[in-house]
């Protein structure tokens, strides 16, 4: 295929046919708006995965795309940040989408946030920043120390985060936040093999944050609702393609969940749902045995494993990372959380 040649081709693209973000999420009073310079965090700690490091926060669904294409290049411009890049001659196989493609092409955004302090919990300076816990902190990016990975497991946390943190030997971590165990939970591991690593792992790292001689309190951020979320779209399309007369696919969001979690290739919703409760009660086991009665220093942030906390609507391009609205949640309840935490 070739664009050059075909120049008056139509390329059609859809992604994700959900409602546009309610630019009011932040306001709403179950959330709070508030926005205070905590002058107490000396500096702060993330933990954790891609909801972490906030992969594709800045991913406006719902918005209308332009897409421009030069070449076999097809260009789809997502956020200030971030321009998504598919060649053509990749995507299509037959008329089917390349689902693989995709999600290799998405995945390579994420370089952006890898290499930053995160979107979601770390550095003001980011395009969005004001759905940011750090932003609501006043905290800076030097005030932030980023280990969050996209990918990581709890296994990850407890044997590469914890231990490169603490070769920069820093004494004044006040705040830690602890985000882990969405990935765990798409792992092709047997339930019962799964719930014993993830115990196990999970109760290494709180053992590790209790031992920091600084001292810091701990939010802990639990599973989301993933399989209740991600059911929610599942039978939507996320991209079509059409060159007429010569191909056309789509790309169901399903097939893209399927890529990014294997359980999600063979399981019911039910199970889903048992298999995230168990994992969550074992945080919430393991943060009770952890606290100290006379300076609790976990803080479990429960809200976000609630069902109805977020929608499928809040999903990113790729029907599995949360959005801006979705990110914005995340933070706010964080915040919430924090503050109930300094101030009981």
């Amino acid at each position: 295929m070739n664009l050059n040649i075909y120049a008056t081709t139509t390329i059609a693209l859809t992604i994700l046919s959900c409602v546009p973000e309610n630019p009011d999420y932040s306001d709403s009073p179950r959330y709070g708006n508030n926005r205070v310079e905590s002058n107490s965090i000396r500096r702060m700690l993330i933990l954790g995965d891609s909801i972490a490091t906030g992969v594709l926060i800045d991913t406006k669904i719902g918005d209308p795309l332009e897409p421009s294409f030069s070449g076999n290049t097809l260009s789809l411009q997502l956020s200030k940040e971030n321009t998504l890049n598919l060649d053509l001659n990749l995507l299509m196989t037959g008329e089917t989408i390349n689902n693989s493609y995709v999600v290799e092409s998405i995945n390579g955004l994420e370089q952006n946030y890898k290499k930053n302090p995160s979107a979601f919990f770390g550095g003001v300076n980011f395009p969005n920043d004001q759905v940011s816990l750090s932003a609501k902190l006043g905290l800076n990016s030097n005030r932030v120390i980023n280990a969050a990975i996209s990918g990581y497991r709890t296994g990850d946390v407890l044997n590469k985060a914890l231990p490169d943190f603490a070769t920069q030997k820093k004494d004044d971590v006040d705040l830690v936040v602890l985000e882990i165990g969405s990935n765990d939970f798409c792992s092709s591991l047997d339930p019962i093999e799964l719930k014993a690593q993830f115990t196990e792992n999970y109760r290494g790292i709180l053992q590790k944050l209790s031992l920091i001689k600084s001292k810091p309190r701990v939010l802990i951020i639990p599973i989301p609702d993933v399989p209740n979320i991600l059911s929610e779209v599942s039978d939507r399309t996320a991209l079509s393609v059409a060159v007429p007369p010569f191909t056309e696919g789509s790309l169901s969001c399903q097939e893209l969940q399927q890529n990014y979690c294997p359980r999600f290739r063979d399981y019911s919703i039910s199970e889903g749902v048992a298999l995230a409760s168990e994992l969550n009660k074992i945080i919430q086991e393991l943060v009770d045995t952890f606290n100290n009665d006379k300076d609790p220093r976990f803080k479990l942030v429960s809200e976000v494993a609630e069902k109805n906390t977020f929608a499928g609507e809040m999903l990113s391009i790729d029907c599995f990372h949360f959005g801006n609205a979705g990110h914005r949640i995340l933070s706010n309840l964080s915040y919430d959380a924090y503050i109930n935490f300094t101030n009981p």
